[in-house]
Formats: structure tokens, C-alpha cells, sequence
């Protein structure tokens, strides 16, 4: 079985094909430009590019989709990564079985108390969150051969390059201010987690058209950290417990916020997608989802990882 890892230069992409290799699978990474660094053979091509993915598709028999745009951007550029990119994928699987990653956030903030794959998707107007909606329509719309995953707040493993160094250089100065109060419950995902229920879909080639839910397991059985409790178990963990814990008001934060991207959008800046106000309903509104159709399905039980152990 010949394995293509969209995204491959990318923090989520990279680990798979890293994982993959190590479970000795046969495995290549599909980037647009140079990735030093990779540890598997490398194809080159865009998803717009609708005559490059035919011949990036040669020879493989799965694809595992997690190419995205994440960060900032305009609409319209969330619109021709995320949606008219896998469009064109999917376009040329020509019968391939194809795994998609997609998010929780195509559930919207709300309140969500052990939620399963059933919980209808309503992602709101955010262009993250809805394009990754609109790119599962897109998926389903497959008669066959296709798996789709959503995952919370990914973190962790070595090439985590955005949440853990963050919480690093908050334990050097031993203090943190929260956006708001971050008490809530919310689902976050360890990238090994996630790799671990690839592996297991790729095992069951019998599995299909099918969600599944991806978070971690807890400190206590069947009970969701909070941002808070995430950030402050990190530094007991790392042996420099914050001693100064701060928490900003949300209708500030938010207010400044919409400031920012007003502003930036006036003189034609794209404004980064972890500054927007859904994010801080993220970290203030309780969460907690169901993976049993995972433990089911595909026999994976998520498990507590570093300093969540």
C-alpha cells in the first residue's frame, strides 16, 4: 500500500509521514515547494495546480489529506486552499481511498457536553472553520473509499512549533495571562493521538464513510482540561509552576480584536486566524466530545500524553 501525505511540510503532516515511516509503511509527502528535513521521498505540486494532482496521484492507493490553510489569510485564500483544493483532490482520486482531516471547529463555539459525530455542523461565519465545513461536503459527496477526522487543538511531538514552545517561554518567566477565564472544558488532540487513529484506519480498509471524533484522553477519566488547566500543568510538569496567573476580560480582548482586523483588512493585511473571537469562545465556552465511535470502529482509545499524564 502506497501512501501520499498532503501537506507534508506542515506541522500535522510532517509527524504523519514521520510516524508512517517508522510503522513501515510505504509513504511520500506532497509539498509546493522545498522541505528540508522530511524523512520520506517528496512529490511536488499545488492542489490549484488541477493538472499536477493526476500525475502527484501516480501509483499511490491512499491519500491522507492534511494539506490546509490554518494560519492567516483572506477569504478568498482560505476559499481556494481549503475548499477548491481538496475540490480538485478529490477530483482525482479516481477510486483511491482517501483519509481527510478536517476540525472540531466545523461544530461552531458552542456549548457541547460529550458530543458525537451526529452533533450537527455549524461553523458559523469564521473562514477557517467554514471552508473545512464546506471541504467535508465535499468528501461525503463520495459514494465510497472515503474517512473523515476531526480533531480539537492539535499540540505536541517535535514539530510542534506553535502551542508548547509557547507554554516553554511562559514557564521561563513563570507567569501567564489567560484570554478571559479559560475554565472551561475543551477537547485538545496530541498529535500522536491523531496518528495513532490514521494508522488504525489504514489497518481497516473496511472502515468507511465515516467521522470520527479525535481527542485526547484526561487527567481524570472522562473529564476535559480546560486551556487553564493545560497551561498551568505544564509548568508543575516542567518544575517552574507560574506564579503570576492573570486573566483578561473577554469583551476587551474581543473588542480589540475586531479593532485589529478592521484596521488590517482597511489597508489590505491578512489578519492571523488565532486572533479572531471565535478563539476566545474556544478557550471560554465548555466542550467535551465523544471518540467512542473511534474505540468502536477502529479499536483506538486516545490516550493522556506528556505533561497530561
Amino acid at each position: 500500500m502506497r501512501v501520499l501525505v498532503t501537506g507534508a511540510a506542515g506541522y500535522v503532516g510532517r509527524h504523519l509521514c514521520d510516524r508512517l515511516r517508522r510503522a513501515g509503511m510505504d509513504v511520500t509527502g506532497l509539498v509546493r515547494r522545498s522541505a528540508p528535513g522530511l524523512t520520506v521521498p517528496v512529490r511536488y505540486a499545488d492542489l490549484s495546480d488541477v493538472d499536477a494532482i493526476p500525475r502527484a496521484l501516480d501509483g499511490i492507493d491512499v491519500v491522507i489529506h492534511s494539506a490546509a490553510r490554518v494560519g492567516a489569510g483572506t477569504a478568498a485564500a482560505f476559499e481556494r486552499d481549503n475548499v477548491a483544493g481538496t475540490r480538485h483532490l478529490v477530483s482525482a482520486l479516481n477510486g483511491r481511498r482517501l483519509l481527510h482531516l478536517s476540525t472540531v471547529q466545523v461544530y461552531g463555539t458552542r456549548r457541547l457536553v460529550d458530543a458525537d459525530e451526529r452533533c450537527p455542523v455549524d461553523p458559523g461565519a469564521d473562514p477557517y472553520s467554514a471552508t473545512k465545513a464546506e471541504a467535508e461536503r465535499i468528501v461525503a459527496a463520495l459514494p465510497t473509499g472515503w474517512l473523515i477526522f476531526r480533531p480539537a487543538v492539535v499540540w505536541g511531538g517535535p514539530h510542534d512549533s506553535r502551542l508548547m514552545p509557547s507554554l516553554r517561554r511562559l514557564s521561563l518567566i513563570r507567569s501567564v495571562v489567560f484570554p478571559g477565564p479559560c475554565r472551561s472544558p475543551m477537547p485538545f488532540t496530541h498529535v500522536d493521538n491523531l496518528a495513532d487513529m490514521v494508522l488504525a484506519a489504514l489497518d481497516r480498509p473496511n472502515v468507511d464513510r465515516e467521522v470520527f471524533n479525535v481527542a485526547d484522553g484526561s487527567l481524570a477519566d472522562g473529564v476535559s482540561v480546560s486551556f487553564r488547566d493545560f497551561v498551568l500543568r505544564y509548568g508543575e510538569r516542567a518544575g517552574r509552576p507560574f506564579r503570576l496567573v492573570a486573566s483578561a476580560p473577554v469583551p476587551a480582548l474581543t473588542a480589540a480584536i475586531r479593532a485589529g482586523a478592521a484596521v488590517a483588512g482597511r489597508v489590505g493585511l491578512a489578519w492571523p486566524t488565532g486572533l479572531r473571537p471565535e478563539v476566545l469562545r474556544l478557550f471560554n465556552t465548555p466542550c467535551t466530545l465523544s471518540v467512542a465511535r473511534a474505540r468502536d470502529r477502529l479499536g483506538v482509545i486516545p490516550s493522556p500524553r506528556e505533561h497530561l499524564q
